[in-house]
């Protein structure tokens, strides 16, 4: 404002000069850009975050040829289309915990998490494992030590972020699969990967063929699965459903009908690669929207979770004990919220109804049984979006 009213005062000083008309009509032209420019509310983009892996150079198995090309081109496409990109090429399995604990953090209140992955994986017993570059894989045993559970990558995701996209570029022709089915009777091992959900919604998983079948690896570049998605995750405005089926008939026409991408989707939101604006939240604006706890048992066992805001009059709580194998959810409806307190009630559980109480500057969860009259401490919070 007070740079629009210099510009003002020097026009009405120089209205003698020769030149004023012009002066004038210039520092008017100049006064209404400046009021336009410190009048206009600034956009608030939405938060995207990204981890790519690529997994090509195995040390007991023969290499694949695109995995790091693919994890390599991918983050950088993600990049230029605005995300937070963590990128790990080649990564033993120590490198794969590494970054998915890094991920992690970053994962809290983000309004799209993005994890993809190019590499071998393999199915043992209906559970999705992705193979570190230094796996052997030489016992039956070792897929809980050596391999990183899909399940471990989905459980942080739907915990911390609003919305979730997991690609999975990973059911390669995979000579592990084939070591493990010698190797032992007692576990069974799949072809290609297993078909895989969420425990909650907000979640889209996509596979680069169909469950059970193996993908190509591909002859240039890129795997035909990577390839078609770099082709048309730049498009402006199309949402991501709407990109994964262009990718998908891109896929099975390069193939010649041999591999159809797959996909499981629980999407309540439009979300896109490229929204072709400014991309703005896409899920409820008031905060809290995620809160993230933990509790730590005198039994040694521990519980991590968090509440989870929908919309303004629900929110769900995804938790897991270190002995479940599995994730649980609960929906609530929110009697009241502030910053620094949020009250929900669960009126369907099948142990009774109960209330739940978040103490944002006390950092404590506490639960009741009995219509909030006695309130009991259950988690400690750990991160509030």
């Amino acid at each position: 404002m007070a740079l629009m009213e210099a510009v003002l005062q020097f026009a009405s000083q120089h209205s003698a000069s020769r030149f004023s008309r012009c002066a004038r009509l210039w520092c008017l032209c100049l006064a209404s850009a400046t009021a336009l420019t410190c009048t206009a509310a600034p956009a608030t983009a939405e938060r995207r975050v990204a981890l790519v892996i690529g997994n090509s150079n195995y040390q007991h198995s023969t290499p694949l040829k695109n995995p790091r090309n693919d994890a390599s081109d991918i983050a950088a496409a993600l990049t230029r289309l605005g995300f937070a990109v963590n990128v790990g090429l080649d990564l033993d399995k120590a490198g794969m915990d590494a970054q998915l604990r890094n991920f992690s953090g970053k994962l809290n209140g983000a309004d799209l998490a993005l994890f993809f992955y190019a590499g071998h994986a393999l199915q043992v017993s209906g559970t999705n494992y992705l193979i570190p570059v230094d796996s052997r894989l030489e016992a039956e045993t070792d897929i809980e030590h050596d391999a990183i559970s899909l399940h471990h990558v989905l459980r942080h995701m739907e915990r911390q972020a609003l919305n979730n996209l997991i690609l999975l570029d990973a059911c390669r022709d995979n000579p592990f699969a084939t070591r493990l089915r010698r190797l032992s009777r007692s576990i069974a091992v799949g072809e290609g990967l297993a078909t895989a959900a969420g425990q909650s919604v907000d979640l889209l998983i996509g596979f680069s063929t169909n469950p059970g079948a193996v993908a190509a690896d591909g002859e240039g570049r890129n795997s035909p699965y990577a390839e078609a998605l770099l082709r048309h995750m730049g498009t402006p405005g199309d949402e991501v459903i709407t990109t994964l089926r262009r990718v998908r008939n891109d896929v099975y026409g390069a193939t010649s009908g041999r591999q159809a991408p797959w996909d499981h989707n629980s999407l309540r939101h439009p979300i896109y690669f490229n929204p072709g604006r400014v991309a703005m939240p896409s899920a409820a604006t008031a905060r809290p929207r995620v809160v993230s706890f933990k509790q730590k048992w005198p039994d040694g066992r521990f519980t991590l979770g968090s509440f989870k805001r929908i919309d303004a009059e629900r929110w769900t709580e995804l938790v897991q004990t270190s002995n479940e194998r599995r994730a649980v959810t609960y929906d609530f409806r929110q009697i009241s919220a502030s910053p620094a307190r949020v009250l929900i009630h669960d009126a369907h559980r099948s142990t009774g109804a109960m209330w739940v109480r978040i103490e944002i500057a006390e950092k404590r969860v506490y639960w009741s049984s009995d219509g909030q009259r006695t309130w009991h401490y259950l988690y400690d919070v750990t991160d509030v979006d």
